[in-house]
């Protein structure tokens, strides 16, 4: 077998096990965070980085945007530090906005579309998320901590791969098979629009932070949910997985102390639960062509996990009406969007398509 068939999503059970893959992470990194006192790169970034082993151009992508984008910041801080105080959630969303600019003229020049193994527009965020670290000035002891949670992220999906997934019992793996047979991502918009839409929903993050002090649920989580606005299914599908994880969570508040990292990773965890049971309902009983959070379930997960988070902590109404004010633009974009691809003189463009 080829090692890159190890991180290959072929079936359900291979997006099982892909999904299970990236919740461990989730629990690698928060632990040698624990240990060593230092983010490996963000959270999601490890399990990102190992789906990503399926696809070496990708990775070798993400690794260079990502030094692009610290080197880019480390030149506009020295250049503007001296005038403005930029504080650490405008720092990521100067990253971000910097990463999404160089990932699109990465996706340019090699025409390579970002979404893998599940992770839909994730992908976009880590070289900010990598680039937050390298910005820092423990850069390299949170390195040593980012490639420890890599390199547990690696072994474990290598485990799965050859220890438990070859004694599964068979009739599991066929049904999970045959339940996700239709499974496939689903173009939600041109990526040349999805360039836009990201950039749009993080400049306006940003000025709702810089200038009313409000924060919204997370760029990805608004972008998305402004996205999926107009289908129906979808909202009930986020809601229902939204309102069950968050109630669990509410109960797990009321008997854990929760705060930081560690309320994102369990909220994360518990998410991860939910959505599968969630997804597998709705297969079962919505039309043949509904995909649920259009074929992307690690980023369904961690949407929604942003979502419950942010639900959960206090001074959650700045949250909530940041949230609406984001996904209530980011809807009236999405459906800007929609009505000029359908205009003939746009038709012929290539980013109208």
């Amino acid at each position: 077998m080829n090692i890159l068939d190890f991180f290959q999503i072929q079936n359900g059970i291979d997006l099982e096990v892909m999904r299970t893959t990236f919740l461990f992470s989730l629990v690698i990194s928060y632990f040698v965070y624990y240990k060593r006192g230092f983010i490996p790169g963000g959270l999601i970034v490890p399990g990102i980085l190992v789906l990503l082993l399926a696809t070496p151009l990708k990775l070798l992508l993400v690794i260079g945007i990502s030094l692009a984008v610290a080197i880019t910041y480390g030149v506009l801080v020295r250049t503007l530090a001296r005038e403005h105080i930029i504080l650490p959630d405008e720092r990521l969303l100067i990253l971000v906005l910097l990463a999404l600019s160089f990932a699109s003229l990465a996706s340019w020049f090699t025409r390579i579309e970002w979404e893998t193994a599940g992770l839909g527009h994730l992908t976009m965020v880590a070289p900010a998320l990598i680039a937050e670290r390298l910005s820092e000035r423990n850069r390299w002891e949170s390195t040593k901590a980012f490639l420890v949670a890599v390199g547990l992220t690696a072994a474990f999906l290598f485990l799965v791969r050859i220890v438990i997934l070859p004694y599964l019992p068979s009739a599991y793996v066929s049904f999970m098979n045959g339940l996700y047979s239709s499974y496939h991502e689903v173009e939600i918009m041109p990526i040349g629009w999805l360039y836009f839409f990201f950039g749009l929903a993080t400049f306006i993050s940003y000025i709702l932070l810089r200038v009313f002090k409000i924060r919204a649920v997370g760029i990805l989580a608004s972008a998305y949910l402004g996205m999926i606005a107009s289908e129906p299914l979808q909202l009930l599908f986020v809601a229902t997985v939204v309102g069950l994880a968050g109630m669990m969570m509410a109960l797990f508040a009321r008997m854990l102390m929760l705060a930081g990292y560690r309320r994102l990773v369990l909220t994360a965890l518990v998410t991860g639960m939910v959505y599968p049971l969630v997804e597998m309902l709705f297969l079962v009983v919505t039309p043949r062509n509904f995909v649920p959070f259009f074929g992307l379930p690690i980023a369904g997960i961690m949407i929604s996990a942003i979502v419950v988070n942010e639900l959960i902590r206090p001074h959650r109404r700045k949250v909530l009406l940041g949230s609406t004010v984001m996904g209530g633009t980011m809807a009236l974009a999405t459906l800007a969007i929609l009505v000029i691809r359908h205009i003939p003189a746009f038709a012929g463009f290539s980013l109208f398509r």
